[in-house]
């Protein structure tokens, strides 16, 4: 595509300002314009270098924007979503992509209709190593896979976040648990030869903050197959940021599975260890910002007429497969709540 694609973004927190680094360092795409709840706050402007801020209303009608990233707290996601297609607005849409299944499943059928492509935005599907762990697994250089460990768990403090809002949707598992959700999805499917796999069976166990939200949560999940997982998040503490396959003949260690080597790009690593063999570690480069990808994907998805991406990235189908997922763990783990 010759001409630079024109974005808007709605939102205008800290995600909107990553995301939008990352629009302008392509030379693919052009950043239009930017949107609030409160478009007339000085400060969004001076953060954005100046850039018109809208209502979100405004910037979607907006016939100058042909691509929206959703960067709002994910309840407003599918409201705006589905907003944005019926504009006939290609759209990018922070994870997680709503907070029910039911709502999703409506989405998708405003989208489905309005011919428009779409993504969830799991910015490490693109990463290099993660199509190079992919190439691993299905090679059958760690044997047939069969078990699984995904963590992604950060320490932010209490305050009035809307990680600490049960109005909001707030805690681990609807926010970063989509993280390792998705990956456990993903190499289940690899290990049946599928694009991802969806679990059998959840259970779940959670701590929770005295507001009602969950601060830790962890979920044994069970796949086709007898492919089993661990996984993990939480928001008080970092207790851990890493992925682990383990099959019949060694295992792959995917030492920074959600950022690779930063939001710049840089070096990052695999270690793969084969049953009686030295662990040998794969290092792997990238000079393509993270977020970037992202801003790619949907440029080379709208100029070859597709809807949807393709994988490793999240397709509809993924994207419906990993809500569910998230809705069954986090109901399982709210009847653990003392």
């Amino acid at each position: 595509m010759s001409t630079p694609l024109n974005w808007g973004i709605l939102g205008s927190g800290r995600i909107a300002r990553t995301f939008a680094d990352a629009i302008e360092h392509s030379a693919r795409a052009r950043l239009v314009a930017i949107s609030s709840r409160t478009p007339d706050r000085p400060d969004i402007a001076a953060r954005f270098g100046g850039l018109p801020v809208l209502s979100y209303e405004a910037l979607i009608a907006s016939p100058e924007i042909d691509a929206v990233y959703i960067a709002v707290n994910h309840a407003g996601h599918v409201g705006l979503a589905k907003a944005a297609a019926r504009a006939g607005k290609h759209i990018v849409c922070e994870k997680p992509v709503g907070v029910s299944l039911a709502d999703v499943e409506e989405m998708f059928a405003v989208i489905g209709e309005s011919k428009v492509f779409f993504m969830e935005a799991f910015m490490y599907r693109f990463h290099p190593q993660i199509r190079r762990a992919v190439e691993i697994v299905e090679a059958g250089t760690i044997g047939d896979l069969r078990f699984i460990q995904a963590e992604y768990g950060f320490s932010r403090p209490f305050s009035s976040h809307r990680l600490y809002r049960p109005d909001e949707y707030g805690g681990g598992v609807l926010d970063a648990g989509g993280y390792p959700m998705s990956m456990a999805r993903l190499f289940a499917g690899l290990a049946r030869r599928a694009p991802f796999a969806n679990p059998e069976s959840v259970q779940a166990m959670a701590a929770f903050h005295e507001v009602g939200v969950d601060i830790l949560a962890l979920a044994t999940l069970r796949f086709p197959g007898d492919v089993l997982a661990q996984i993990s998040t939480g928001i008080a503490m970092k207790h851990g940021q890493v992925a682990r396959l383990y099959g019949t003949g060694g295992n792959l260690v995917i030492r920074s599975p959600w950022f690779g080597g930063g939001i710049h790009g840089g070096r990052c690593e695999l270690v793969l260890t084969r049953d009686g063999e030295e662990p040998q570690t794969i290092v792997i480069y990238d000079d393509v910002w993270l977020y970037e990808h992202e801003v790619n994907a949907l440029i080379d998805g709208v100029a070859a007429g597709r809807t949807e991406p393709e994988a490793p990235a999240m397709t509809w189908a993924d994207t419906l497969g990993n809500m569910a997922a998230l809705e069954r763990w986090y109901r399982a783990s709210r009847k653990t709540q003392a």
